[in-house]
């Protein structure tokens, strides 16, 4: 998955083309979506080895 911080070209000359821009700009926000989930849970996840990293260091 990739992110692109360009903004998609409007260039519309049909309902449908306009249509599938629509679409095309959803899907990106669906991938934004669920890599900002797995980030969220990726730094959870640090945290909480952190956690037991300390816990097993200082009993």
């Amino acid at each position: 998955m990739s992110l692109s911080a360009k903004a998609p070209p409007f260039e519309v000359t049909t309902k449908q083309a306009y249509l599938a821009q629509i679409q095309a700009v959803e899907i990106q926000r669906t991938k934004l979506r669920t890599l900002i989930k797995q980030a969220e849970e990726s730094e959870f996840e640090v945290w909480e080895n952190m956690e037991t990293d300390l816990d097993t260091i200082f009993p």
